[in-house]
């Protein structure tokens, strides 16, 4: 979906207050209700806007610590991936993963309550969790502390003008020799 300036406007201000109603929305955007509302119902029809959330203060709830997990597989089969997707899909702790080229498979973002949880979940307590997987190696860096930033996407206007302008400004040889490519 292309989206209009109006759209983008909208979006940035959704992704900083869910709750703004479309009166108000509107009046911030510059249009009428309708319009505001239009452009919100097709953003969402087009899966641009996949939800409103509420963001919960995770040291409020008793996951003061945040561990970034990272797992090498030893084997890459379709098979291990899926056992591998239905293991961290159940495990509560873990609110974001990402698959990854290169020295790690995959990265796992856990809120948890302690330390003492991360051994829990590490497989010293708890075999289900990895030790399923026969995983090469795991390692979980500890966050001490964040420089948190609540907002969604970057400013959507901003990351195409530099994306257009910088594959504009690079030419085919240029790109084979940034990602190492032969012609």
């Amino acid at each position: 979906m292309k989206l209009d300036p109006a759209q983008r406007h909208i979006l940035t201000l959704l992704q900083k207050d869910s709750t703004l109603s479309t009166q108000v929305l509107a009046d911030k955007v510059g249009m009428s209700p309708t319009p505001c509302w239009r452009r919100v119902r097709d953003m969402e029809e087009a899966g641009v806007i996949r939800g409103y959330v509420a963001l919960v203060d995770r040291h409020k709830v008793g996951l003061g610590t945040c561990v970034w997990v990272r797992v090498k597989l030893k084997q890459h089969s379709a098979d291990v991936l899926d056992r591998f997707e239905r293991v961290v899909k159940a495990c509560e702790q873990v609110v974001e993963c990402y698959e990854l080229l290169g020295e790690t498979d995959c990265l796992l973002k856990l809120y948890l309550p302690n330390l003492e949880a991360l051994s829990v979940f590490m497989e010293i307590r708890d075999p289900k969790v990895l030790r399923s997987l026969a995983p090469k190696s795991v390692t979980a860096p500890v966050a001490m502390g964040v420089a948190e930033k609540i907002g969604g996407v970057p400013a959507l206007a901003a990351v195409f003008a530099v994306l257009s302008g910088l594959v504009g400004a690079l030419s085919g040889r240029t790109l084979f020799r940034l990602f190492g490519l032969s012609e």
